[in-house]
């Protein structure tokens, strides 16, 4: 059995070769070059690196890059509010906002509800007519993750609710 080791926020995170775990991190590693001096690249990294947390002490501190990270991408936003819808001919199975090296649903599928909703109105954000409005959306799903998956949920959630 083979195992692989890689670390998220100073954790480590074993898996075995060809689990479902490793599928996933492997899909992350093809993705982030596309995001590479994108203004969602952080985002992006922080929710993946949520999913693939291996224990809640590593995940409540991916949790704090998040809402940090989401506001400012919020604010950039705001500043540029001029965004140019992208033209798409295979609008249902590969729509060009989700497209790329890799697309948005490979890695959410190995996600959760919230979480791989959140990943996706932060992959195409900056592709849609109201760029501010999916930001908030993936807000909003990533707190209903924390909601539901970390422990002291509902005092996290109250915190986070602040920002509003």
């Amino acid at each position: 059995m083979s195992v692989s080791l890689c670390h998220i926020k100073g954790f480590p995170v074993q898996c075995e070769r060809g689990s479902p775990m490793q599928e996933f991190l492997t899909l992350w590693e093809a993705a982030m070059p596309q995001f590479k001096g994108t203004k969602q690249e952080k985002v992006v990294h922080i929710i993946c690196a949520y999913h693939a947390a291996p224990n809640s002490k590593a995940r409540f501190q991916v949790t704090d890059d998040f809402i940090v990270a989401i506001y400012e991408l919020m604010d950039l936003v705001r500043q540029d509010q001029a965004v140019t819808a992208s033209d798409n001919t295979e609008r249902v199975d590969h729509p060009a906002h989700y497209s790329g090296a890799v697309e948005c649903i490979q890695l959410a599928e190995h996600m959760s509800f919230n979480l791989g909703n959140a990943l996706k109105y932060v992959w195409r954000f900056d592709k849609k007519a109201d760029a501010l409005e999916d930001l908030e959306k993936a807000r909003w799903y990533f707190r209903r993750e924390l909601h539901f998956t970390t422990p002291r949920s509902k005092e996290v959630y109250r915190e986070t609710k602040q920002y509003d």
